[in-house]
């Protein structure tokens, strides 16, 4: 009898590895820089990431787009430290991530952004997402078009 998990047990094993990270300590496991986040430098910790891997590379990602009028997906949102920077920046972001866990306390995170209202869905991955755009579905996302972007930082 082979050891080996299938697909889904592996997927589910994430999944519970994640939950309980974020019951312990989420914003440590999304960015191990500290263990005791205050909200400002949380957010301030996002904003730097985008700065550095976002906004140096916006011909790039954004080919003479406006950003305003794009769509990207944050693949691995965690507690929602990258999703908030990205907010501010993009017209629509989907962000998902495995754990339920890390999108309650991303939900949490984002309920002060009008532009973010709360949601969360889930995909047959046992994924979850959160649209950040007023105009963004509450339930499915629609897939990204040939117009958005896929982001990965976390």
């Amino acid at each position: 009898m082979s050891s080996e998990l299938t697909p889904a047990q592996q997927l589910e094993k994430m999944r519970r590895d994640w939950d309980d990270r974020a019951r312990e300590n989420a914003r440590y496991y999304v960015n191990t820089e500290r263990d005791d986040w205050t909200d400002e430098q949380f957010i301030a910790s996002g904003e730097r990431t985008i700065a550095e891997e976002i906004l140096t590379d916006m011909g790039n990602i954004c080919q003479g787009k406006d950003p305003k009028q794009m769509r990207v997906l944050e693949i691995g949102c965690g507690a929602g430290r990258v999703t908030r920077a990205l907010a501010g920046v993009f017209g629509e972001v989907y962000a998902v991530d495995i754990s339920g866990e890390m999108i309650a306390r991303a939900t949490r995170f984002l309920a002060d952004r009008p532009h973010a209202p709360p949601s969360r869905t889930t995909a047959p991955t046992s994924a979850c997402s959160t649209p950040t755009s007023p105009t963004a579905p509450a339930t499915s996302p629609s897939p990204p078009s040939s117009s958005s972007t896929s982001l990965r930082a976390r």
